[in-house]
C-alpha cells in the first residue's frame, strides 16, 4: 500500500496534478510467535481448501500431493507440492467425473467415469513434468481399483467378462495381463515386484487375498473366505482391515516371514489405512453417525516400537494416506462439503513417535516464586566443580571428581554410593539439631554453584515411555526431572528426583497422570488435569520440588509442622525432553548413569525434628526407585476425585478387599459392579476405583440428607475393614466411620442405611442365612467443615483499556457466600469466551490482589496482551479450605492500536527560489484511524519512482504523537529534475503504542 501521486511540471512555473491516487496507510503487521506444541508434530495445515463444496480422496508420496476437488459425482484432479505452496494446478484440463488419484514419485494415476447404467471406468496417468493425461490401455471395458509402484501401474479389467489383473510399464509402454482366473480379481496393490488382490467369495462381503510375485510367479495366498480389504503394501508387509465380529482388525502379513499380526482390534468404525515403511496410519470413529459428517480421529502406529499417536483434528478425519512422516487426510472440521463425508484436505508432519508422544504431553512446570533451582540436565550435575562420587562410612574408598555417566555406570555393583556437590547438607538446614535452614550457606555454597552454570545447560527434563504391562493395554510415559537441591525451610538435601506421569490408553491417548510428592504421589483423570493443548501443568512447590495439580499456599507434608507452597507465581519451563533407554539399552551412551544404584547427593544419616528419617539424604537414582519399577501402582491416591478440600466432603464408602461394594440411592440408582462384570455408575456424580488392595465408591457432592444404601459382599475369606465418609452439609459437619477386622467369606452379605438419622449401624449376615449380626463403628470421628463457597462475581467489567493491558473492576465476594473475606482470586483470559469445559485452557493471570472483605470494590490490571485484540475474562474465588466459586460472568474489552494513515493535500512550489532549485513541496496529512494513542509518529523515509526524484527534507522526520482520531500536517520537499514530469511516492511511517510496541506503515522498510 503506498501514496501514489501523478505530477506534470510546465515550463511556466505552473503545476498540473493528473489524476492523484492515494492509498490510505491502513495495515500493520505483527511478528508470528512459534507456537511450543509445534516442536513435536507441525500442526495441522490445509493442503487445499474451498476450491469446492469437497476436496477428497487425497494421496501422498514425498511433499506430493494429489486430491479430487468437486463432489461425489464431478470432479477433478489437482496437485501440490507441500514444500512449494504456489504449485498448485489442476493435472487435466479436458477430462470430468476423476476420482480415486494415488501417486508414486512424480506419476499419478486416477480413473474417469463416465456413463451412468451402470457407471465405467477408464485409468488415466500423468507424470507432473510430461505430457498427458494418457490412457494406460485402448480397452473398452470398465477398469477400476488402479495402483501403482514405481513405473508400474496395476488395475482391474473386465475384458473378458470377469475382473482380470492388468498391468502397464510406463517405461516399455507395454501392457501385460498378470491375473487371469475364472472369478473376480480386483483391487490390486503393487509395490516393487508383488502384487496383491482380492478375490470376492460367493458368501456376501468375504474375500481370499492373494500374493504374487510379478518376476518370480510364486503365488500365495494370504486369506481364504474373510472380510477383509487390502489397505496397502509396503515393505514386503500387507496391510488388511478385517471385520472380526465384535471388533475390527487392523492386521500385517509379513511376506517374508508369513506371519500375521493385529495391531488393532476395537469395535469403533474404520475410516481407512494406509502404511509406509514401518509406519501405519487409519482413521476411526466409535459409531457410524452418517455420511455427512465423520467425526473420525487420524492415528498413527510405529510397527518397530509397537507406539501408537492420535493426530488431533478440530471435528474429524478419514482415509488418511502416508509417505514418510508426512499424513495427508480429508476432514470434516470446516463443514463445506455438500455430499458426503469429504471436506478440506489437511496434512501433518512427524518424527520419531516415541519423541513426539513425549512431547507431546511434555508437562509444563510452574515454579513458585523466587525458586532457586530448575529443572537441569545430569551433565550440570556432574560437571559442577567440586562435586565426588563417595562412599558411605568407607575411608578406603578413593572420591571420585566429576563421575561420568560411564564412572557411573562402572560402579554399579557398588552399593552405598552417592555423588556428593560442594556443601554440607547438615550445615544448611539444621540437621538434628535444628528446623532453621541457613539461607546464607545455601546461597554461597549450591545456589551460586547453580546459578554460575545454569546458562550454560538447557533445562531439561528425561522421558521414558513405559510399554503396555496391564490387562487394558495402558502405557506411559515417566517425565524424570533433576534438581540441584531441594532447599524446603524443614528438608534440605542435595539433589533431587521428581516425576511426572501420564498414562496412555490403546491409542496412546491420555487416561490419567500422576504427580510425584515427598516419596510418593497422587493421580487425576486426564479430564481433570490442568493444561494446555495437551501439556499438562504442574505447579512446583517451593524448595521442595513436589508437584501439584493445582497452586496453593499449604499442601501438608508433616502435620501441622511442614507445608508446601505451590502458587505458580515464579519461571515457567517449558524444558527440552531427553528420551530414556531402558538401562539395559544405555550402555556406552550418555545414559549410562542409568545403571548406577546410589543416590543424587550427600548421604548424612541426619532426622528431622519431626523424627522423620532420611529427609536429608540425597535420593536414589530414578532406575531404583519405587516409581520406576511399579510404574502403573506408585501412585495411588487420587487427587480431585474427593472435594478440592482434601478433607473427605464428598460421600465415600472404602473397602479394604476380599468384598465388592455397592451404593443405592433413594431414586435406586446403582453404583458398583453389575451382574455381568461391567461397572454401574448410574448416581450423577459417582466414581467407582479398584486397586490391588481396595475399592473405593465416591459420590461427588453426596450428602446423607438425600438418602443411600451401602451394601457389601463378600468375594473371599479374611479380615474386611470399611470406611465410611459421610456429609452432612446443612448441618456443615462430615462424620468418618471405621468398621474395623470384619470376618469376610463369600457369602457374606452386609447393608448400612446413611441417611440424615445418623444411624451407621451395619447390618452383618456373616454366612448368608439370614441372621443379622449387628455392628456398630470402631472409631466415629466428627469434624466441622465449611461447605459454603464465595458466591459468583457478577459484575466484572473492563474498565480501562490500553495497547497492552485491561483493566477490571469487580465487587468483593465473600468466604461463605457474601460473608467474610475470601482466600484468592484465579482471574483467567483467552481470545475466545470461557465456558466450565475450556476453564483450564485459559491463561492464568499473575499477581492478583488479595481479596478485600465482602462487598468491597476491587480492582486489577492484566497486562502483557497482545494490541487490537479482543480478550474475555472470567474470574473464579476460592476461600481458605479451596472452595470454588462458579466462574463469573464473562468480561470482554479489546485492547487498542494505533493505525496511520496518509493523505496528499497540496502540491506547490514554495518560493522561487525553491523553483530555480526544483524542490517541489507536498503537505500530507497523517491521522490516526486506529483505536489507540500513535506516540512518536516518525516519516521513516519517501521512495520516489523514478529515483532521480527524492527527498531533500532530513529523514526521518519526528511527528510526535497523534491520539486516536486526530491528524497532523506534515510538508516534505522533493527534488524534481526539469526531465520529470510525474513521479510517485511510497512513504514510510512507523508510531509506537503505550506498550512501546513500534508498527510500520505500510509495512517494515526493507
Amino acid at each position: 500500500m503506498s501514496s501514489i501521486y501523478n505530477i506534470l511540471l510546465n515550463h511556466r512555473i505552473c503545476l498540473t496534478i493528473i489524476a492523484p491516487i492515494f492509498l490510505l496507510l491502513a495495515m500493520c503487521f505483527s511478528a508470528a510467535v512459534a507456537n511450543a506444541s509445534d516442536e513435536w508434530i507441525y500442526g495441522d495445515s490445509p493442503v487445499a481448501y474451498d476450491l469446492t463444496p469437497c476436496e477428497g480422496t487425497p494421496d501422498i508420496s514425498g511433499t506430493n500431493v494429489v486430491w479430487v476437488s468437486g463432489n461425489l459425482n464431478f470432479g477433478h484432479v489437482y496437485y501440490k507440492n507441500l514444500s512449494s505452496p504456489a504449485s498448485e494446478q489442476r493435472l487435466s484440463e479436458s477430462l470430468n467425473n476423476e476420482t480415486q488419484p494415488v501417486i508414486s514419485g512424480n506419476l499419478v494415476v486416477w480413473e474417469e467415469t463416465y456413463g451412468t447404467t451402470p457407471p465405467y471406468f477408464k485409468v488415466y496417468y500423468k507424470y507432473l513434468d510430461g505430457p498427458g493425461p494418457l490412457p494406460v490401455s485402448d480397452s473398452p471395458f470398465s477398469q477400476r481399483g488402479h495402483d501403482v509402484s514405481g513405473n508400474k501401474i496395476v488395475w482391474s479389467d473386465s475384458r473378458n467378462g470377469n475382473d482380470d489383473i492388468y498391468m502397464f510399464d510406463t517405461t516399455t509402454q507395454q501392457e501385460t495381463a498378470v491375473i487371469q482366473k475364472a472369478g473376480n480379481q480386483r483391487t490390486p496393490k503393487i509395490e516393487g515386484d508383488w502384487l496383491i488382490w482380492s478375490e470376492p467369495g460367493y458368501q456376501s462381503g468375504r474375500s481370499n487375498i492373494y500374493a504374487k510375485n510379478i518376476v518370480t510367479s510364486e503365488e500365495r495366498q494370504i486369506l481364504i473366505n474373510t472380510v477383509a480389504s487390502i489397505a496397502g503394501i509396503s515393505d514386503g508387509q500387507i496391510l488388511l482391515l478385517i471385520d472380526a465380529g465384535q471388533n475390527n482388525e487392523i492386521r500385517i502379513f509379513d511376506l517374508a516371514t508369513q506371519v500375521i499380526r493385529t495391531i488393532y482390534s476395537k469395535p469403533d468404525v474404520l475410516l481407512g489405512a494406509d502404511i509406509d515403511g514401518d509406519k501405519v496410519v487409519w482413521s476411526s470413529m466409535p459409531e457410524w453417525v452418517g455420511v455427512d459428517v465423520a467425526p473420525g480421529k487420524v492415528y498413527v502406529h510405529d510397527l518397530s516400537k509397537d507406539i501408537t499417536l492420535s493426530i488431533d483434528t478440530s471435528v474429524g478425519g478419514l482415509s488418511p494416506r502416508i509417505s514418510s512422516n508426512r499424513i495427508v487426510w480429508p476432514d470434516a472440521r470446516s463443514q463445506n462439503c455438500e455430499q458426503g463425508r469429504y471436506g478440506d484436505i489437511y496434512y501433518t508432519e512427524f518424527g520419531d513417535l516415541e519423541y513426539a508422544l513425549a512431547m507431546k504431553y511434555r508437562p509444563d512446570l510452574h515454579l513458585a516464586k523466587d525458586e532457586n533451582f530448575g529443572p537441569m540436565p545430569v551433565e550440570q550435575f556432574l560437571t559442577s566443580p567440586g562435586t565426588f562420587l563417595r562412599k558411605r562410612n568407607d575411608p578406603e574408598f578413593d572420591p571420585k571428581a566429576n563421575p561420568t555417566a560411564h564412572d557411573l555406570a562402572s560402579v554399579s555393583e557398588i552399593v552405598d554410593l552417592f555423588i556428593d556437590v560442594p556443601g554440607q547438607s547438615v550445615e544448611a538446614g539444621g540437621g538434628d539439631s535444628s528446623c532453621s535452614i541457613d539461607r546464607g550457606y545455601i546461597n554461597d555454597h549450591y545456589t551460586s554453584t547453580y546459578v554460575q552454570r545454569k546458562d550454560q545447560f538447557p533445562a531439561t527434563i528425561y522421558a521414558r515411555m513405559v510399554p503396555a504391562e496391564t490387562e487394558n493395554g495402558n502405557s506411559a510415559i515417566q517425565y524424570w526431572i533433576n534438581y540441584y537441591a531441594n532447599d524446603h525451610p524443614e528438608l534440605f538435601h542435595e539433589g533431587d528426583w521428581e516425576l511426572v506421569q501420564v498414562d496412555l490408553n490403546e491409542n496412546s491417548d491420555p487416561v490419567q497422570a500422576a504427580y510425584s510428592h515427598h516419596g510418593g504421589g497422587t493421580w487425576r483423570p486426564w479430564d481433570a488435569v490442568e493444561g494446555p493443548n495437551g501439556h499438562p501443568i504442574v505447579y512446583v512447590a517451593a524448595g521442595s520440588h513436589a508437584n501439584y495439580f493445582q497452586a496453593g499456599d499449604k499442601f501438608h507434608i508433616f502435620w501441622p509442622l511442614a507445608w508446601d507452597v505451590a502458587q505458580g507465581d515464579g519461571d515457567t519451563w517449558n524444558p527440552a525432553v531427553k528420551l530414556l533407554p531402558e538401562p539395559a539399552e544405555a550402555s556406552g551412551t550418555e545414559f549410562d548413569w542409568l545403571n548406577f544404584k546410589g543416590q543424587w547427593g550427600e548421604y548424612t544419616g541426619a532426622t528431622l525434628c519431626t523424627g522423620q528419617n532420611g529427609y536429608r539424604d540425597g535420593p536414589d537414582n530414578p532406575t531404583v526407585q519405587n516409581s520406576w519399577n511399579n510404574p502403573f501402582g506408585w501412585a495411588d491416591q487420587c487427587d480431585g476425585c474427593q472435594d478440592d478440600t482434601g478433607d473427605g466432603t464428598d460421600v465415600q464408602l472404602t473397602a479394604k478387599s476380599p468384598v465388592d461394594i455397592h451404593i443405592y440411592d433413594s431414586a435406586g440408582r446403582h453404583v458398583g459392579k453389575n451382574a455381568t462384570g461391567g461397572i454401574d455408575r448410574e448416581i450423577p456424580g459417582s466414581e467407582y476405583l479398584e486397586y490391588p488392595d481396595r475399592k473405593s465408591i465416591i459420590i461427588h457432592g453426596g450428602d446423607i440428607n438425600s438418602g443411600f444404601t451401602a451394601e457389601v459382599n463378600g468375594t473371599g475369606t479374611g479380615p474386611c475393614e470399611l470406611i465410611l465418609t459421610a456429609p452432612d452439609r446443612s448441618g456443615g459437619t462430615v462424620d468418618t466411620l471405621n468398621y474395623q477386622s470384619i470376618q469376610v467369606n463369600p457369602a457374606t452379605t452386609a447393608t448400612m442405611t446413611v441417611d440424615a438419622s445418623k444411624n451407621y449401624t451395619l447390618n452383618l449376615d456373616t454366612n448368608g442365612d439370614g441372621n443379622i449380626t449387628p455392628k456398630i463403628p470402631d472409631v466415629t470421628t466428627t469434624k466441622s467443615v465449611d461447605f459454603t463457597p464465595p458466591v459468583q462475581v457478577t459484575d466484572l467489567m473492563a474498565s480501562g483499556v490500553s495497547s497492552g493491558s485491561v483493566t477490571l473492576n469487580f465487587m468483593a465476594p465473600g468466604d461463605d457466600g457474601n460473608e467474610g473475606v475470601a482466600k484468592l482470586y484465579d482471574l483467567r483470559y483467552s481470545t475466545s469466551p470461557i465456558t466450565d469445559d475450556d476453564w483450564k485452557d485459559a491463561v492464568p493471570v499473575s499477581s492478583l490482589p488479595a481479596p478485600l472483605p465482602a462487598g468491597s470494590t476491587q480492582s486489577v490490571t492484566v497486562a502483557g496482551l497482545e494490541a487490537g485484540t479482543t480478550y474475555y475474562f472470567a474470574l473464579r474465588t476460592l476461600d481458605d479450605v479451596a472452595l470454588t466459586s462458579p466462574n463469573s460472568n464473562l468480561a470482554s474489552a479489546t485492547t487498542t492500536m494505533p493505525e496511520l494513515g496518509w493523505v496528499m493535500q497540496r502540491v506547490y512550489w514554495a518560493s522561487w527560489e525553491d523553483y530555480q532549485s526544483r524542490y517541489l513541496s507536498i503537505d500530507y496529512r497523517m491521522s490516526n484511524l486506529g483505536t489507540g494513542a500513535a506516540l512518536e509518529s516518525t516519516i521513516q523515509a519517501s521512495l520516489c519512482t523514478p529515483d532521480t526524484v527524492y527527498t531533500v527534507t532530513s529523514l526521518p522526520l519526528l511527528v510526535g504523537d497523534i491520539v486516536s482520531g486526530a491528524n497532523r500536517t506534515v510538508t516534505l520537499k522533493y527534488f524534481v529534475p526539469t526531465n520529470v514530469g510525474s513521479f510517485a511516492t511510497t512513504t514510510f511511517a512507523t508510531c509506537n503504542d503505550d506498550a512501546s510496541r513500534t508498527y510500520w506503515f505500510p509495512g517494515p522498510l526493507s
